[in-house]
């Protein structure tokens, strides 16, 4: 009981797209605090 293709990529697209937005969001918050370290 495989589910359909498109189904998958969709799967795939959703988990890759959740993993762009968590690594934007991981790069914003090490660099704020790399910003705030440095400057303070």
């Amino acid at each position: 009981m495989n589910p359909p293709p498109t189904g998958n990529k969709g799967t795939i697209q959703m988990l890759f797209s959740d993993k762009i937005v968590t690594d934007y969001f991981t790069d914003y918050l090490v660099g704020s605090w790399l910003t705030s370290n440095l400057f303070m």
